[in-house]
């Protein structure tokens, strides 16, 4: 289990995480999802075991810190809504922010092997039953820069994405009936040009209008910057 400590409404709340999934490729455009394998394969990323497909990993690696140590230059982020689920309905899931950082040269050999790397999310929460009428228009952005500089990395909507009915309805049957202390990360909008970008510092908001915004943010140290791959090295 990983104690996890969030706020829902200014008011503290502590969720023990025993299982950690990662959705991917769950765009709505299921042409634009096809020609996306492709362009990986053609990168030479291997397709997909499913589609979408989802990815268990250690709940461990999920954490509210702000900095944390890898061992990679060629790590980089992308922006996602996720639900934690206090138990297994839908209806009581929250809804945060957080990043999937997944080291891109490994990911040409296995893509779960890939991210297995700390997962940040954003302690701030809602709950889904309040933004589930207007989920389609919720923002979600990235940058991969701070301050003034900051570079628009990521920006689109989350109607880009399947709904999260829709990806809870194409889980395994035996997690989707069992979801209790669960933490899903529900896919990534694409980026704002076709190439990641290799950055020490990685934010990303989930904005709701109406209500305010979730945000995730964090900075990565002892990354070999001198021997960095350049966004060309690796395009998505």
């Amino acid at each position: 289990m990983n104690d996890l400590r969030l706020q829902l409404n200014g008011r503290p709340l502590s969720i023990s995480v025993r299982r950690l999934m990662i959705a991917g490729f769950t765009g709505r455009n299921s042409g634009s999802v096809r020609e996306h394998i492709r362009e990986l394969e053609r990168h030479g990323i291997p397709s997909p075991p499913s589609v979408p497909a989802f990815y268990h990993l250690d709940p461990h690696l999920l954490s509210t810190a702000k900095s944390f140590e890898v061992n990679s230059a060629a790590i980089s982020g992308e922006a996602e809504a996720t639900l934690v689920f206090p138990d297994d309905q839908l209806d009581n899931a929250l809804v945060g922010v957080g990043s999937d950082l997944t080291d891109r040269m490994l990911e040409r050999k296995s893509i779960e092997r890939a991210k297995l790397l700390p997962k940040p999310l954003g302690a701030q929460v809602w709950r889904l039953r309040d933004v589930r009428d207007c989920w389609d228009e919720l923002q979600l952005t990235s940058w991969v820069a701070p301050g003034p500089a900051r570079r628009c990395y990521q920006k689109g909507t989350l109607s880009a994405l399947l709904r999260p009915e829709e990806i809870i309805e194409r889980l395994p049957p035996e997690i989707r009936g069992d979801l209790a202390n669960t933490v899903l990360f529900l896919g990534t909008i694409p980026l704002c040009d076709a190439q990641f970008v290799f950055s020490d510092y990685f934010a990303c908001e989930l904005v709701d209008p109406g209500r305010g915004s979730l945000r995730c943010e964090y900075v990565l140290r002892n990354a070999p910057t001198f021997c960095r791959p350049t966004p060309s090295d690796v395009t998505r």
